[in-house]
């Protein structure tokens, strides 16, 4: 069986801006209501949020990497970590330039995909 926190500690945890790490992150949605982010975004990254934690994966909304933080960062029960970015006003040129900064496989999924 993997264990899913060692790689958290070993691999993903490296990886992040230690002045803002802490592994009580695990698990727990957060989102910043206001002009930053639409009610459609934060809806659909919720969504997203709970369709993994019910697959048993850990997740880590908004998790600061050294120099980027994407939407969701996703533990998988194999182990594997993958990135989600939600995508609703932003452009795929955009989201094209965070793929440089993210060291996982990233996957863009679109609001209105999500909430259909």
């Amino acid at each position: 069986m993997i264990n899913k926190d060692h790689i958290i500690n070993r691999v993903l945890k490296p990886l992040c801006r230690l002045d803002t790490w802490s592994s009580s992150h695990k698990n727990c949605f957060k989102c910043s209501v206001g002009p930053s982010e639409t009610e459609e975004h934060i809806r659909a990254k919720f969504e997203r949020y709970l369709h993994w934690r019910k697959l048993g994966a850990d997740v880590f909304v908004e998790l600061r990497f050294k120099d980027s933080r994407p939407d969701l960062v996703i533990v998988k029960e194999d182990g594997e970590i993958v990135i989600e970015e939600i995508l609703h006003s932003e452009t795929t040129e955009r989201f094209n330039n965070k793929l440089d900064r993210y060291p996982f496989t990233t996957t863009k999924v679109l609001v209105s995909e999500v909430l259909k």
